[in-house]
């Protein structure tokens, strides 16, 4: 049975100077559903994504990958996982 799985990922910004705004804006055009910004250490704020993935082959690797390719992007990492809730049950 196939089915949507929510993604909680870290997106680490490469450093402090990376513009986090417009950080944020790129990964909402990824298809986020939703996000918060928090801060890390030291001034270095990371943005916690939420995305819908299909529940299959790959999983979030394909999310993660895109979100590794951009701009001043140091990393990616799925923090938590979940299955989407099928309100008519």
């Amino acid at each position: 049975m196939g089915g949507t799985v929510i993604a909680q990922i870290r997106v680490m910004p490469e450093g402090i100077e990376v513009d986090i705004d417009k950080l944020v804006s790129e990964v909402k055009k990824l298809g986020c559903r939703g996000y918060q910004v928090r801060e890390v250490a030291f001034g270095l704020k990371a943005i916690e994504a939420i995305f819908a993935v299909p529940d299959g082959e790959g999983g979030t690797e394909d999310i993660e990958t895109k979100l590794r390719a951009l701009p001043g992007v140091g990393g990616a990492e799925v923090v938590n996982l979940g299955r989407e809730i099928d309100e008519e049950f």
